[in-house]
């Protein structure tokens, strides 16, 4: 099987970090607090700062939104995700929903495209597009 993190672990996985993705977003979130955290820490220490960081927060993200966890309501992401959708999806609006309609009842051939997991997927177009997505 291809390696998950194969476009990470290029040449440049030395001096950079590629987010690849809306999942990816929040990571550099958590990686810049933690540099902060270690930032404060040193300077109220006076010492110098070293930063090996990154296999903690890759760590935490890969069990974070593996996706088996969906089915098992392992971890917070997404047991969260699944209790409160209200408050981390947008619905589509009526105008696309007619749309898409429109290009169906014309013969158009619709499909949706995701890297996520078919329950994850099913869950979040239930939630944006409406029950009847399919």
């Amino acid at each position: 099987s291809e390696d998950p993190l194969q476009t990470w672990n290029g040449p440049y996985s030395e001096k950079m970090r590629t987010l690849l993705d809306y999942y990816d977003i929040i990571i550099s979130l958590i990686f810049a607090r933690a540099v902060d955290s270690i930032d404060k820490a040193s300077d109220a220490k006076h010492e110098k700062r070293v930063y090996n960081i990154w296999p903690d927060v890759l760590e935490a993200a890969v069990y974070m939104f593996k996706r088996e966890h969906f089915q098992t309501n392992e971890g917070e992401y997404f047991p969260e995700i699944k209790a409160y959708p209200e408050k981390y999806y947008y619905k589509c609006s009526e105008d696309l929903i007619k749309w898409l309609v429109t290009l169906k009842n014309k013969g158009k051939q619709l499909f949706l495209l995701t890297g996520s997991h078919v329950d994850f997927a099913s869950h979040t177009a239930s939630n944006t597009i409406g029950p009847n997505w399919r």
